[in-house]
């Protein structure tokens, strides 16, 4: 299952770029979980802002990555219809190939990461929190589904040791994202659909991504909104408008969010990597691409290749003006 994968897109470059879903799951888990149909519009086809967070760092990457989870549903809105889907499933072994993004740019480095945020998940150690097919492929295109969601942050939260008080009917228990989910169900971060339901297999939107980090951050801000398409009535107005003012997301060139479209893979790596203060060391990557975990459906010339290479890499790193530095005793 990949770990984690990531936050939605920026204004001339989307904070997190929409990709295409991963048809199957990363390994560990199943090896191809079929992403259900996204209940939310598509992810925008446009390129993302190019002020860029994904939305919105001796080193031989570790070879045990957390297998992905996926944004669980957003908090505003009516629980049974706008629970989020899981992104990143175990590897899969036949993902679609990431279509070519405009560059986009790493969002500012947050050194003053959300408490709240550091106090539920893990931010002092940049761990691998998303993993790539079996067919060594990444799909950064894909959307995320809920049960990749769930994953992706469980790999990410600093207790699992939860009392498990929330089961749904349609998760076996041998399910490879079960724990995941009732984990984080129990902990109130997600929910179910209503009927004891979960839908894993559906796609996560990106405002329930969003709503699902702020729930992690537990508070809302009140600044003003920024996106044409994000009303006052709207059930995702306040965690959008929350994500918007710490940082994690941007807007597209034309000043919408499109809250309502599919997050992908790749989105979802930016925006988690700017929600947990990470920065990917270009500089690094480039030099030392070869050794560490790539893969064949991304490369630099892709929008998030590396916020990509960031979630799936295991790695020291030292905080140096606002960037980071990898491996900094090598």
């Amino acid at each position: 299952q990949p770990t984690g994968q990531p936050t939605e897109q920026p204004t001339g470059q989307p904070t997190e770029q929409p990709t295409g879903q991963p048809t199957e799951q990363p390994t560990g888990q199943p090896t191809a979980t079929p992403t259900p149909a996204a209940t939310a519009t598509p992810a925008p086809t446009r390129a993302p802002s190019t002020s860029g967070n994904g939305g919105g760092g001796g080193f031989k990457p570790s070879s045990s990555g957390a297998k992905p989870t996926d944004t669980p549903k957003a908090t505003a809105a009516p629980e049974a219809t706008t629970t989020p889907e899981a992104t990143t499933a175990p590897d899969a072994t036949s993902a679609p190939a990431a279509t070519s993004e405009p560059a986009a740019t790493n969002a500012p480095h947050n050194d003053n990461v959300v408490p709240e945020i550091s106090e539920m998940l893990i931010t002092d150690a940049h761990i691998v929190y998303l993993n790539g097919y079996e067919n060594g492929t990444f799909a950064p295109n894909n959307n995320m589904k809920r049960s990749e969601i769930a994953q992706m942050f469980y790999n990410l939260l600093k207790n699992k040791n939860v009392q498990q008080t929330v089961q749904f009917t349609d998760v076996d228990s041998s399910a490879w994202y079960a724990k995941a989910v009732n984990t984080l169900a129990s902990l109130g971060v997600i929910s179910g659909i209503g009927d004891g339901l979960y839908e894993p297999e559906r796609t996560v939107t990106r405002a329930e991504l969003v709503s699902i980090v702020v729930r992690f951050a537990n508070r809302t801000e009140t600044g003003g909104n920024q996106f044409i398409d994000v009303n006052e009535g709207d059930w995702f107005n306040d965690v959008v408008t929350t994500a918007f003012d710490f940082g994690w997301i941007n807007g597209y060139d034309d000043k919408t969010f499109a809250p309502n479209a599919n997050v992908t893979r790749a989105e979802a790596a930016t925006i988690v990597n700017n929600v947990l203060g990470r920065v990917p060391d270009k500089a690094y990557i480039k030099t030392n691409a070869g050794q560490l975990n790539s893969f064949a459906d991304i490369n630099d010339t892709h929008w998030a290749y590396y916020n990509v290479m960031e979630a799936t890499n295991a790695h020291d790193f030292v905080s140096e003006n606002g960037d980071e530095k990898w491996n900094p005793n090598e």
